[in-house]
């Protein structure tokens, strides 16, 4: 019972070993939420620097046509580290960092982030191209059978939006189409329309304003029958068009819900850590790719992530954001395997002990039974005694013959 008990004992041990091991080589990192930035000269953004199960120091430093400069430190947490523009080109801010990690790996490199910053031309976005109001005035008969193209006839297609007259338009030539978007003809008001889709999720339609000739891309509405103007944010040279954030997205931290962004109500990702208040993460799509991207409400911006990570709150860690597969990280497989080794070490110890104590306990009890024929009774026994010499056979039969006379006796008086 006490070896099984032991080996019971040694086992738990062993487990609870490994699974410390797995949580003290935890492996750590430093991230940063985009390496790639196009800013708008005059502009300036935020990216999040991130030390992972890392406590150590960073400074920032810059070159070229963006300025950035912070340095501090940080324990297992996050920061904001801001950029600005001082000219139009490429730019870079590079982070340096040295520390440790919570396995006490020492860490020591720096990231750099390209950034390129662009003199945005007026009314030149993804969003709908303005007619240049200098370009002279052509009132050649091309133009002229071009504009009788898009004409509305009979009305149908002409609709009214915050008191501006515009015409549904039936071509799209010459318009600067957003990328990502494939053309695709269909009816709408009887009238042949060319619109622009982007897979099922949005379609546009293209309105000229009667007035002062500017396209802009609407939704409509089937319900309502109304126009709308798309879910989007423009920065710079960029339209970001929102989609409904997938439904198996499920990451741990972060919350859906609905917010405000330039106004209009939306579908995000919030989360309720401290430091996160004026960040919401949407689901868009750039230039035909989707991507999830972070809007900072304060500052009205929007930037891009590779990945949702929880956040860490300096006053609140989260144990999950630590929790690392035994299987995936190499340490926790060699300190399993000599946690491993040295319980089998034990056990093997363990048996040899107990072995060699029975074959004490065996060799006590035979001479305590062996010292027990030892008695009072036969001090007496000449030791010395020759047990070589010849019997007396003649004594012997003599001994024998009383015997028998004494039966003979003993049996004649019962008769």
């Amino acid at each position: 019972m006490k070896v099984k008990k032991a080996f019971i004992t040694l086992i738990v041990i062993g487990l609870f070993s490994v699974l410390c091991a797995g949580t003290a080589l935890a492996a750590g990192g430093v991230y940063v939420s985009d390496e790639y930035i196009e800013l708008e000269n005059g502009s300036d953004t935020y990216v999040s620097l991130t030390f992972d199960n890392v406590a150590g120091s960073y400074s920032v430093c810059s070159s070229g046509s963006v300025y950035a400069n912070d340095e501090g430190w940080l324990d297992d947490e996050s920061t904001s580290i801001g950029i600005s523009t001082n000219g139009t080109g490429y730019g870079t801010v590079t982070i340096s960092y040295e520390g440790a990690t919570f396995d006490e790996e020492e860490l020591s490199d720096s990231i750099t982030i390209e950034v390129n910053v662009y003199e945005p031309e007026e009314g030149d976005t993804d969003y709908g191209k303005r007619e240049d109001e200098n370009a002279p005035d052509s009132s050649n008969k091309e133009d002229k059978t071009d504009e009788k193209k898009t004409e509305n006839k009979s009305g149908k297609l002409d609709v009214k939006i915050d008191d501006k007259e515009y015409t549904v338009l039936t071509d799209l030539k010459e318009i600067d189409l957003p990328k990502g978007f494939t053309e695709k003809e269909e009816t709408f008001e009887g009238e042949k329309i060319k619109v622009l889709q982007y897979k099922d999720s949005l379609k546009l339609y293209a309105l000229k304003n009667k007035s002062d000739k500017t396209i802009l891309f609407c939704t409509y509405n089937p319900t309502t029958k109304k126009f709308e103007k798309p879910l989007s944010m423009t920065q710079g040279k960029k339209t970001y068009f929102f989609l409904e954030i997938p439904a198996e997205t499920n990451i741990p931290g972060y919350q859906k819900k609905e917010v405000m962004v330039n106004g209009e109500p939306m579908e995000a990702l919030v989360s309720d850590y401290a430091g996160m208040e004026d960040y919401c993460f949407v689901y868009a799509m750039n230039d035909g790719n989707e991507s999830f991207y972070c809007i900072d409400n304060k500052e009205n911006t929007i930037q891009r992530v590779s990945k949702l990570s929880i956040p860490i709150d300096a006053h609140e860690k989260k144990v999950d954001a630590k929790k690392v597969s035994l299987l995936d990280n190499k340490y926790v497989l060699i300190g399993a395997t000599v946690i491993l080794a040295i319980i089998i070490f034990l056990l093997i110890l363990l048996i040899i002990t107990k072995k060699k104590y029975k074959e004490a306990l065996e060799d006590k009890a035979y001479a305590d039974y062996a010292s027990s024929f030892k008695s009072e009774k036969y001090d007496d026994i000449d030791v010395e005694a020759n047990f070589d010499d010849p019997i007396d056979y003649e004594d012997t039969l003599e001994h024998e013959e009383k015997d028998d006379d004494f039966d003979d006796i003993f049996f004649d008086d019962l008769d």
